[in-house]
This record gives C-alpha cells, sequence and structure tokens, in this order.
C-alpha cells in the first residue's frame, strides 16, 4: 500500500477480484451446497470478515492521516465490500455488463467512492 485512498483501494479491488476469480469454482459449489456442506460454507465465510476487519483498520488509519472524512468505518468497509463483490457476482452469472471492461469499472467504481469520503483540501 502506498497510503493513497484511489490507489490502494484500486490495488485492493484488482487483488480482491483476482482472488475471487481463483476460487470461483468452490464459491459456487459453496453457494449451491452451502446447507450440507459445511466446511466449504466455513470456507466461504472466512473471507468477508477477514476483509472487513483490514478495510475497517485502513480506512481508521486514512483517517488518522487526515486524508478522509470521519465516517462509520465498518459501514464503510461494508459498502466498499459490497462494491467488489456486486460485481464479482455479476460476472459469475455470466451477466453481461454493458461492455464495460473490469479496469475500467473497477477504476470508476473507486475513483467514484474515493470522492465521497476524502477531504477536499481547500
Amino acid at each position: 500500500l502506498c497510503w493513497e485512498l484511489e490507489k490502494d483501494l484500486l490495488l485492493i479491488s484488482e487483488t480482491y477480484q483476482k482472488i475471487m476469480t481463483d476460487k470461483q469454482k468452490v464459491f459456487l459449489i459453496g453457494l449451491r451446497e452451502e446447507k450440507t456442506l459445511s466446511p466449504i460454507s466455513n470456507f466461504l465465510q472466512q473471507g468477508p470478515p477477514q476483509v472487513r476487519v483490514f478495510l475497517t483498520e485502513y480506512f481508521i488509519s486514512m483517517f488518522e492521516q487526515k486524508k478522509m472524512a470521519a465516517v462509520d468505518f465498518e459501514a464503510l468497509a461494508l459498502a466498499f465490500m459490497a462494491i467488489n463483490f456486486g460485481f464479482f457476482f455479476f460476472k459469475v452469472r455470466g451477466i453481461d455488463m454493458v461492455g464495460v471492461s473490469d479496469r475500467h469499472y473497477l477504476e470508476t467504481a473507486v475513483r467514484t467512492f474515493v470522492q465521497g469520503i476524502q477531504i477536499c483540501e481547500a
């Protein structure tokens, strides 16, 4: 991390997408067999709390560095996770993103997200 909101969050998003894509088959099996295959279900559930904690701590640190506004950091982490999970889920389900490339989507989503939380310098 370089402690610049937009660059860091883009890197985190790209990493999240790669990890989820690499684990796509496990994810799909987990969705289908959640009730009958508890080890897979447990595996799938380990990711989100770890990501949420990491992002919450990251946002707190960025606030302490006066690089972003004071907000509910855990809710912000969940919102950022939803942006990334939603995009992954659309891709996994085969829903076309109207010709928007992964890179373009992530850059646009991260830029818009950052604009909402960064401190504007006068």
